[in-house]
C-alpha cells in the first residue's frame, strides 16, 4: 500500500472516531438538573436548583438542627403543637450522604447567604439552645408524625423575617445510566420544601457547620 493511502485511511479513521465520540459536556448543568461528568473513573456531579420545580411536600417547622447519629449525618425538623411547644407533632429527617454533606456545607453560596442572614438577625439559636430545646421535646408514636427523606441537593432562600429550603434528589437509575455513558445530565427530582422563621434557619445552618467543625477536629 503506497504511503498516500495509508495517510487517507488514517484519517477517515481518525474523522470516524470524531464522529462515533460523544459530544462535549456542556460546563454548566441545564436549569433544574445536575451534570455527572466521568473522568480517569471519577464520579463527580455537579447541580443548580434554579429552574427545578418547587417539591409537592411542604411544611413549617419550629426547630431544627444537623446531627450526626451513628455516625450518619442527618437533618431534623420539627413542627410543634400549636398549644404545646414542647411536644413534636410532626418530625421531618433529611438525609444526605457524607460526602454530600460535607460539600454542600463548603458550598461558598450556602456561606455566603450565612453571612447575609445572620447580618440581619439579633441572634439566632446556638449550639447549646438548641441541644436544650430538642432534650425538652416530648413525642409519642401514637400522635407524632415522623417521615424521612434522602436528598441530594438544597436551594435555600429567605423573605422577609421566613426563610425556606429545599430539598432535591437524584434518581438512582438515572445517576448509573449517565454513569454507564461517560456522562450527562440528570434531572433533580423535588423532594420536600421546609419552611421557617429567619432565626430557626440561621440556627440550622449554623449547626450544619458545626457539625463539619466537629468531625475535622
Amino acid at each position: 500500500m503506497s504511503k498516500g493511502r495509508r495517510t487517507t485511511k488514517t484519517r477517515e479513521k481518525k474523522a470516524a472516531l470524531r464522529r462515533a465520540a460523544p459530544a462535549p459536556l456542556a460546563v454548566t448543568p441545564s436549569p433544574g438538573a445536575a451534570l455527572v461528568t466521568v473522568m480517569e473513573g471519577r464520579i463527580s456531579v455537579a447541580a443548580t436548583v434554579a429552574g427545578a420545580p418547587l417539591p409537592g411536600h411542604s411544611i413549617e417547622v419550629d426547630l431544627a438542627r444537623a446531627v450526626l447519629r451513628r455516625g450518619d449525618p442527618e437533618f431534623v425538623f420539627v413542627q410543634t403543637a400549636a398549644l404545646d411547644p414542647t411536644f413534636a407533632s410532626h418530625v421531618v429527617v433529611v438525609r444526605y450522604d457524607a460526602e454530600t454533606f460535607r460539600q454542600r456545607a463548603g458550598n461558598p453560596e450556602n456561606r455566603r447567604f450565612f453571612d447575609a442572614l445572620t447580618a440581619t438577625l439579633e441572634s439566632y439559636p446556638s449550639g447549646e439552645e438548641l441541644e436544650a430545646q430538642f432534650d425538652l421535646l416530648r413525642s409519642t408514636p401514637e400522635t407524632t408524625k415522623t417521615m424521612t427523606f434522602r436528598a441530594s441537593l438544597e436551594g435555600i432562600s429567605r423573605f422577609a423575617g421566613g426563610g425556606a429550603v429545599c430539598f432535591y434528589g437524584l434518581g438512582i437509575a438515572d445517576l448509573s445510566d449517565a454513569v454507564a455513558q461517560g456522562g450527562g445530565s440528570v434531572p433533580l427530582l423535588p423532594v420536600l420544601q421546609v419552611t421557617m422563621h429567619s432565626r430557626v434557619l440561621a440556627g440550622w445552618m449554623a449547626s450544619w457547620f458545626a457539625v463539619i467543625e466537629a468531625t475535622d477536629e
